[in-house]
């Protein structure tokens, strides 16, 4: 799916801008808003391609594609159907040396970039529409922890939305299977 290549992008993006930092082969004070954009913005794409696959995997193809760029809203629009469909399994087939992703992990990242923005504006511009001054409160940032969380979740969304295409791809199969016979 190329939206799938899309946030991979914008996931690789920022996660080399944050190596670049740790590196100090970039100064932390011009990188950190544009990885922490490309991050956010990664998340965005991505809970809009979860959206399409599961929409593909019911066969629909009426509903509209997912719009605007509110993490909460995008997010609970597939929250669910991640929680009940692609969410990996305690299943002893997992690797159990993986640490995975939940859902839980993902509702805690929405809601801490929903505070510092909920227009998805303030790690591109510094100043809001009405002329206040983004994120005023952060004064300093944990860089490790930072590309840890960024590393961490990027990496389970991509998995999150591999094993959404693979249950659409099955979906469109089986459709295609019985409209044969």
């Amino acid at each position: 799916m190329a939206l799938e290549l899309y946030c991979r992008g914008f996931f690789e993006a920022s996660a080399l801008l944050l190596d670049a930092c740790a590196r100090n082969a970039a100064p932390v004070d011009t990188v950190f808003y544009p990885s922490v954009f490309l991050f956010r913005h990664g998340l965005e794409l991505a809970f809009k391609a979860l959206h399409a696959a599961f929409r593909q995997r019911r066969g629909d193809t009426t509903s509209a594609p997912l719009a605007g760029h509110a993490l909460a809203k995008l997010w609970a629009a597939v929250r669910e159907d991640v929680e009940n469909y692609v969410e990996p399994s305690d299943d002893p087939g997992e690797d159990p040396d993986a640490t995975l992703l939940r859902v839980a992990d993902v509702d805690k990242v929405v809601a801490e970039l929903e505070e510092l923005d909920a227009s998805g504006e303030a790690f591109r511009y510094d100043r809001s529409r009405r002329g206040e001054t983004h994120l005023p409160q952060v004064n300093s940032v944990d860089l490790p922890q930072l590309r840890d969380v960024v590393a961490f979740v990027s990496g389970g969304i991509l998995d999150l939305l591999h094993r959404a295409d693979v249950l659409a791809e099955a979906a469109l199969h089986e459709r295609i299977k019985q409209n044969k016979g």
